[in-house]
């Protein structure tokens, strides 16, 4: 557990621990207003949209994998009850190792952020770095030596975040020539 400054100058310590099947509900809406945020536009979707990611995330977190985890960070208003389903889950990132590489004969496996989030009303507040760390220290028990993730390029906060925490542009694979996406950088870190 990893401490902050609030705005009074006390530090705020936020819980990280491995999701359970419990936190699915907070977890799904987590991801869903930090990544898919409710417009006009997508609002007749926006309940296929919540369906699509919560059973994604199902999937996932019943793998089992030895390489693969999703951290929340609780409350810290609810840590005492941490071990309850009611605890407020404030973010969440995944982790796991995946192949990347441009063609498939050299691809490599190396762990690899996805999904960090954190509930607007408790952005700029430590969870998202605590978040990162703690993939730091799992990567390093699963013996890595670097972490790697990809950030918009247009989320300026996040990549200010990266670079305070020594991530590091490297050349994407990525085919933006397409626009079938948005435009992303892939950074890495050396936990070294």
């Amino acid at each position: 557990m990893s401490s902050v400054i609030n705005q009074d100058n006390r530090p705020v310590q936020h819980q990280i621990r491995t999701a359970k099947s419990a936190d699915l509900p907070q977890l799904t809406e987590i991801l869903v207003s930090s990544f898919y945020p409710q417009t006009q536009l997508n609002r007749w979707v926006y309940p296929l949209i919540r369906i699509g990611i919560r059973e994604d995330l199902k999937l996932r977190l019943a793998n089992r994998s030895h390489q693969y985890c999703c951290l929340v960070a609780v409350c810290p208003a609810a840590e005492a009850a941490a071990s309850s389903a009611s605890a407020q889950i404030i973010g969440t990132v995944e982790l796991s190792v995946r192949a990347y590489a441009l063609w498939p004969p050299f691809q490599a496996r190396h762990p690899y952020v996805a999904n960090l989030a954190v509930r607007a009303n408790y952005r700029r507040r430590g969870a998202a770095r605590q978040l990162l760390r703690a993939c730091e220290d799992v990567v390093r028990t699963w013996g890595y030596s670097s972490i790697y993730l990809h950030a918009a390029a247009s989320n300026d906060q996040a990549l200010q975040l990266y670079q305070q925490l020594d991530y590091r542009p490297r050349l994407s694979a990525q085919c933006a020539f397409l626009r079938l996406a948005s435009p992303r950088v892939l950074l890495s870190k050396s936990l070294g």
